[in-house]
């Protein structure tokens, strides 16, 4: 199908600069060249963006379906912080969880430096 499309589209676009061309050498004056011009023009591009429609249409119904396959979350056990070591943890026992407290204390957090720019203007 799509080379039967782009086929058509090459016939056409040769068909569009033959009339473009001898439209063009035929011609009385100025507007009958612009007019044989934009026919032959037309000839030639209105069946590429047709052919170019086609073609991504067929190209989306080919592509398989991509599956993402997303990591579950790690079950904690008592003791064991998650990966922001904050101090409480959830720990799964059958269909029921429950959050614990850690003995670890939560991590520490960098000191603020003031940002005092008053001095450089």
């Amino acid at each position: 199908m799509k080379i039967a499309v782009w086929l058509i589209s090459i016939v056409f676009s040769g068909i569009g600069g033959l009339v473009a061309f001898f439209g063009v050498l035929s011609a009385n004056g100025a507007p009958q060249e612009a007019a044989a011009a934009a026919v032959g023009i037309g000839l030639a591009v209105i069946p590429y963006c047709v052919a170019r429609a086609i073609t991504e249409i067929i190209a989306a119904t080919e592509r398989t379906p991509v599956t993402v396959i997303r990591p579950q979350p790690p079950v904690l056990h008592s003791g064991q912080t998650g990966h922001s070591g904050g101090p409480a943890a959830t720990v799964q026992k059958g269909p029921e969880s429950r959050t614990i407290q850690s003995s670890q204390p939560p991590p520490s957090q960098p000191e603020e430096t003031p940002n005092d720019l008053s001095d450089t203007f």
